[in-house]
């Protein structure tokens, strides 16, 4: 599957793209990441923690970073496993950064292309990840702003407040996005 979001951040893009240089920081941003090894400043493995109704989700696994400063363009691409739900899940996010306005503001276009399989994969279409997607890059927005508004240098990136920290809970999107498939379904039916 494939999405795609836009939002932007108060910040000048330079300083949006140092801190998207520093991967532990910019997983400091997601809610339920952690970095646990870096190799170099291209490769990494994480762990993402996730709870999804009952189920609490632990996915472990790897990936790499590729950066292109020229067009302020970069990708990330990653795959994990969570062994207790023998779910699985590969994505590739590729982003963009634009300046706007007089230079204060940044626009990040986000690209994904992800592949989810085991018990998360029914999980894993239209309507709930959509509102799953739009719910986390409103946490990230508001993350990845408050941790450059806090930050004076680039040896400050990873503090972050406690709302970026935790684990990400998706039982509330899910809920949403079933009440979002209701209702649409409902003004279909009786043309409303």
């Amino acid at each position: 599957m494939r999405l795609s979001q836009t939002f932007s951040v108060p910040h000048p893009r330079e300083d949006v793209w140092n801190l998207f240089q520093d991967i532990e920081a910019l997983a400091n941003c997601f809610p339920g990441a952690k970095i646990t090894k870096l190799e170099g400043i291209e490769s990494f493995t994480g762990e993402v923690t996730a709870r999804l109704g009952p189920m609490r989700l632990h996915f472990v696994g790897d990936g790499q970073a590729d950066r292109n400063h020229g067009s302020w363009s970069g990708r990330l691409r990653g795959k994990g496993r969570d062994k207790g739900s023998n779910s699985g899940a590969k994505a590739t996010i590729k982003y963009l950064l634009v300046d706007i306005g007089d230079g204060s503001e940044t626009e990040i276009e986000v690209e994904a292309d992800y592949v989810l399989s085991g018990s998360i994969a029914q999980f894993g279409r239209g309507a709930i990840v959509e509102e799953f997607v739009r719910q986390i890059t409103a946490q990230f927005s508001a993350n990845l702003d408050e941790m450059l508004r806090r930050s004076s240098d680039i040896d400050n990136l990873t503090q972050i407040s406690e709302e970026g920290v935790g684990e990400l809970k998706v039982g509330r999107f899910l809920i949403k996005a079933i009440y979002l498939n209701v209702r649409r379904f409902f003004a279909r039916v009786f043309g409303k």
